[in-house]
């Protein structure tokens, strides 16, 4: 998707949110975002104005509208190779956590993973591998590192490319906690066939670029999907799959 084509976007950024709506006019400068309730527009604009220089720049708020810097052309890290994608996505981490700073009001990562422990959302989920999240995640929240502030949902499709500023994130969810968070949706988003040898190499550059173990990444990787699909359930009821496939691979490694 090509953000300077498209007047109109909309976009679900977790499970129970209301949608969010960018507002855009063809030759503009700037895009408005309506975000609602007021509380999800204060957290993306306090997560947007925290996170680094590889973040979307909020210009301003007006009422429930973001304002936001235009990117262009807005071409997505989608379109790249997986490889390529992969690549730019780790750079950019590394360039969008930052220290949190003594009046930060995100919330943290154990919030965050609430729906773990919601027994309705893990219902439909195998449960073993539910068990098996909750006290990776346990263990990975014992020996956190300093925390920092995270996107939250940096996948190849919220990754623009600026002819200004190089990579750009938008629509961050806007946390705080340990830097390997991050890395879970680029390893459920986007996904294909050959999964493991898909889940192995992304793994592998993350560990290359990131400078993290691989055992973290992979444990947050865990985590995360497993997140993902009781976020799912929440929102309709049942298990989206990809997800739950990811977990079930992690979990063997």
């Amino acid at each position: 998707m090509n953000w300077h084509h498209q007047l109109v976007i909309v976009r679900r950024k977790r499970p129970g949110q209301v949608p969010s709506t960018v507002l855009g006019v063809e030759g503009a400068s700037v895009w408005r975002k309506r975000v609602g309730p007021r509380l999800e527009l204060q957290r993306a604009a306090e997560a947007l104005r925290l996170l680094g220089p590889a973040a979307v720049q909020v210009l301003g708020v007006e009422g429930d509208v973001m304002v936001l810097e235009r990117v262009l052309p807005g071409n997505e890290a989608a379109e790249l190779s997986d490889e390529a994608s992969t690549f730019a996505i780790a750079e950019s981490l590394l360039r969008l956590w930052t220290p949190v700073p003594d009046n930060c009001h995100l919330p943290n990562v154990r919030q965050e993973c609430a729906a773990l422990y919601d027994e309705r959302a893990v219902a439909p989920l195998p449960p073993d591998l539910v068990r098996t999240a909750r006290s990776t995640l346990d263990e990975l929240l014992r020996d956190a590192p300093v925390p920092r502030v995270l996107h939250g949902d940096l996948h190849p499709h919220n990754l623009l490319w600026s002819n200004d500023r190089g990579w750009v994130a938008i629509d961050p969810h806007g946390l705080v906690g340990d830097s390997a968070y991050d890395v879970g949706p680029l390893l459920i988003n986007p996904w294909a066939a050959d999964a493991a040898r898909l889940l192995d190499r992304r793994l592998a550059q993350l560990v290359e670029v990131l400078q993290m173990p691989r055992e973290r990444l992979a444990a947050w990787g865990l985590v995360r999907a497993v997140l993902a699909e009781a976020w799912h359930v929440q929102d309709t009821g049942a298990p989206a799959g990809g997800p739950l496939q990811v977990g079930q691979l992690l979990a063997t490694r």
